[in-house]
């Protein structure tokens, strides 16, 4: 026979029922707090790890391995989901594209559902300003794997759950200096969003200024940078005083630099030698294209270059003719063309298939060499007919050749580029 049970009253079920319900309230009471607490723990283990050396050497570590550069981070700061650091401060090594590049005021804002795929996922990264030297380190020089500090291990279940790769959407700074080989661009707005093996980057307004060059205001810029190099996809630039040029080119390693630019109605002025800006006045046209590689380590310019509204004044040369054919025109010559082309290095400059025309009265053509600031060149004046048709003995036979509607003369340049004769 089965046991006997005990009846139970409705008031013995119900305070039954009531105990369970407050067993499962404290229960989840109790689980909801252990869940707080762990998240609070959590966010102070956290901001601990950010803030501590090992956080820091392991970053300084990633960065100089991926720019094969030594890193130096300033202390990290975190505020919600922003993360921000007062300087970082690289020195290129061994296969680096720079020399230094140094950051101040870094703040990145971080998407935290990256964390559930091990990501750092960082939307906007920001700096206050941007210091960026390109010319590259010497070559022989240890490399960031034999000289970055390697962070201890890192232990733990929470560390296993740490985001161990970084995805940046775009990186922005209103400050940017960057500097090369004695051009220095300064006070640019940049903007880089990553691409497949590199980055895009957007530049905008600053003041680029190179040695022998006028100040020039940057109005936009567009480059790629790769591994393996970059390609310069446009840039305009405005000159104080009136004129504009136009770039692309590339940079591959190991072939070098090739810079392509279109220029026009740039003053003359500030690219001639002192003793020529008062002679010859005029607005320079043209493209040249700019090498620099193993054939020519320094860097070689060549093109085409042309002078409109040009004028040439007060020329030694000229003042001779005047007074040698008794006429006082050539003291003021207006240029109806002036051509040439142009080979430049920093050490020789050529004006190749020179040729400057006055429009019938006279014209000048040859080729001019100047090779640390000395002057050779080899030409033929021409001068209208009817100017020395009233020439008589020795001078007349001077003037010998005749074609093309001018009676030519050869001449000779020398001197320097401060005092030609």
């Amino acid at each position: 026979m089965p046991p006997e049970t005990t009846p139970q009253t409705p008031t013995a079920a119900r305070r039954r029922g009531a105990s369970n319900n407050h067993r499962l309230l404290w229960g989840g009471a109790v689980l909801a707090a252990t869940g707080v607490a762990l998240l609070f723990a959590g966010q102070a283990w956290l901001e601990g790890y950010l803030k501590g050396p090992a956080f820091r050497q392991k970053t300084e570590d990633a960065i100089g391995r991926a720019l094969h550069a030594h890193a130096t981070l300033g202390v990290l700061q975190r505020q919600g989901t922003a993360v921000s650091s007062e300087s970082l401060s690289l020195t290129g090594e061994s296969g680096a594209f720079f020399k230094t590049l140094r950051l101040q005021g870094l703040w990145a804002e971080l998407d935290l559902a990256g964390i559930w795929r091990r990501l750092w996922l960082v939307e906007t990264l920001k700096f206050q300003r941007l210091e960026l030297e390109l010319d590259a380190p010497a070559a022989g020089e240890p490399t960031s794997r034999e000289t970055a500090i390697s962070a201890p291990p890192a232990t733990g279940w929470l560390h296993s759950l740490l985001p161990n790769k970084t995805q940046v959407a775009s990186i922005q700074t209103d400050r940017a200096t960057i500097v090369r080989s004695g051009l220095e661009l300064r006070e640019t707005r940049a903007t880089a969003k990553p691409q497949e093996g590199g980055w895009d980057i957007t530049l905008e307004s600053g003041v680029l200024q190179a040695k022998g060059l006028p100040a020039m205001e940057l109005a936009q810029a567009r480059l790629i940078t790769r591994a393996e190099g970059a390609t310069l996809r446009s840039a305009r630039l405005l000159v104080k005083g009136g004129g504009q040029m136009n770039l692309t080119g590339d940079w591959q390693r190991p072939s070098g630099v090739e810079l392509h630019s279109q220029f026009e109605n740039i003053d003359a002025q500030p690219f001639l030698p002192v003793w020529w800006q008062t002679r010859l006045h005029g607005a320079l046209a043209g493209a040249l294209k700019f090498n620099q590689n193993p054939a020519h380590p320094k860097g070689e310019w060549a093109g085409d270059v042309r002078l409109t509204n040009g004028r040439l004044e007060a020329l030694p040369l000229l003042t001779q003719l005047g007074t040698f054919i008794g006429n006082p025109r050539f003291r003021q010559v207006p240029l109806k063309a002036a051509t040439a082309h142009l080979v430049h290095t920093p050490a020789r400059t050529e004006l190749q298939n020179l040729d400057l025309d006055a429009d019938g009265v006279l014209r000048l053509r040859g080729n001019v060499t100047v090779e640390n600031g000395t002057i050779k060149g080899a030409l033929k004046l021409g001068i209208s007919p009817s100017l020395v048709q009233w020439l008589t003995g020795p001078k007349s036979q001077i003037f010998s050749e005749s074609s093309e509607g001018y009676v030519w003369v050869p001449i000779e340049l020398s001197g320097t580029t401060e005092q030609p004769v």
